[in-house]
């Protein structure tokens, strides 16, 4: 049997067509780039010849270059050639040029991919011979760089369940677990408020006798909720949350967890009155964010109960602060999907942080109360459903898939996330 929260264990007695030259978005996760260095041969081609495409022009007055390399020669046919071992394991070439390119290798011209990538043929483990022919319509113009790609070998995606508030709707969750149970998933993750009454030694003991067979075949990762912490607001100990995922003294709320080709960063504010990520767990958010393993990972997540954005509570838009948090660190960090609950229903929200799309998911719904009609005028959300429910994601190397499931086991949002 597997354990809650960093592999601890269950006590039974207490019962995730660009340019040329340019990644394109769609693509740029498939392969592992690498630079193409050397000496490259530059001759401006000011004939007539030189504007005739498939026309290959010799390089005997050419000039020695080293890239990247511009000139300020306007409406002109640039050539650039070298000579090169190209491995067999690098499958495409990306070229980056002012204004287009076209490529030769051995004088046979070279095709591209539906995602501007150059195609090498096979049998390149020998020396080569490669023209790049750029087009130079502006002032200044040039061969910037030639990237060699490998394709990444494909790994095994990752797949996971994820619900919040079961917060004493023992017979709604009892369900939802049940549900859960029939994918073979490698871990699940409880968004926090777990119990309706955190001093109430009763209500875990029920919540984690239906947790127990959901865990018995997979990880199950809690964090706290802020009524997890209910009676606890002397000290902000949660002491029944902290026997059930066996947390020593010392031992913190908040941890780290990495499966596969993703990684979670687990927050607890709510151990803080008001709530608030105190330095101690600032600082060591830092370091989890800055980590090799977070810059290596394909999917970086942030999961809490408290939530930065929600529409269904009316009077209530989420927590500025958190929203205020995860503006800070979205794109320099890379998170990808911030996960939660707080808010009894289901809400989905996508946003750009200059280069980066982080997708918000609260998951709210897996035995409380369901939020009651209107919602919340702010922040618009892109869906919001009010049902009882549970999620799952599939992560591949390149895309994310959420499911969203409700009490009879039926999809009720479905959404792919490509990166």
């Amino acid at each position: 049997m597997k354990g809650y929260a960093a592999g601890l264990l269950l006590l039974v007695t207490t019962v995730l067509v660009g340019q040329t030259g340019r990644y394109p978005f769609s693509d740029r996760n498939s392969y592992t780039p690498t630079p193409l260095e050397g000496t490259w041969y530059f001759l401006p081609e000011k004939t007539a010849q030189g504007l005739i495409p498939g026309f290959i022009p010799d390089f005997q007055e050419s000039i020695a270059v080293a890239l990247p390399h511009r000139v300020n020669m306007p409406d002109q046919a640039l050539w650039y050639q070298t000579n090169v071992v190209l491995p067999d394991s690098a499958t495409r070439m990306a070229i980056s040029a002012d204004d287009g390119a076209q490529a030769w290798l051995n004088a046979q011209m070279l095709l591209r991919d539906q995602f501007g990538h150059f195609i090498l043929p096979g049998q390149r483990n020998r020396v080569n011979n490669l023209q790049i022919r750029v087009l130079n319509n502006a002032l200044e113009g040039g061969l910037r760089s030639i990237t060699l790609l490998t394709p990444k070998a494909r790994k095994p995606p990752v797949h996971f369940s994820f619900w919040g508030d079961s917060q004493g709707g023992w017979p709604v969750f009892r369900q939802l677990a049940a549900q859960m149970q029939r994918y073979p998933d490698h871990f699940s993750i409880g968004l926090g408020d777990l119990v309706g009454n955190g001093i109430d030694r009763e209500q875990w003991i029920d919540f984690e006798k239906i947790l127990y067979a959901l865990s018995a075949d997979r990880e199950v990762f809690l964090i706290p909720g802020n009524h997890d912490y209910d009676g606890y607001y002397q000290d902000l100990v949660s002491n029944h949350y902290r026997q059930l995922v066996q947390l020593q003294p010392g031992q913190t709320t908040w941890y780290s967890f990495s499966r596969g080709n993703a990684i979670f960063l687990m927050l607890d504010p709510n151990g803080n009155f008001p709530l608030s990520i105190d330095s101690l767990q600032q600082q060591w958010a830092m370091e989890v964010l800055s980590s090799e393993a977070w810059q290596r990972a394909d999917w970086r997540f942030v999961a809490l109960h408290q939530f930065p954005y929600g529409q269904g509570w009316e009077g209530h838009e989420g927590d500025l602060f958190l929203r205020d948090w995860i503006a800070s660190l979205a794109e320099k960090y890379r998170i990808d999907f911030v996960l939660g609950g707080h808010n009894h229903d289901y809400e989905r929200l996508s946003k750009n942080y200059g280069q980066q799309a982080t997708h918000f998911i609260l998951s709210g719904g897996a035995g409380g109360g369901l939020e009651a009609p209107p919602n919340n005028p702010q922040p618009q959300m892109d869906n919001i459903l009010k049902v009882h429910h549970f999620c799952r994601m599939v992560l591949h190397d390149n895309k994310a898939e959420l499911l969203v499931y409700d009490l009879n086991g039926h999809i009720i949002d479905q959404v792919t996330f490509t990166k």
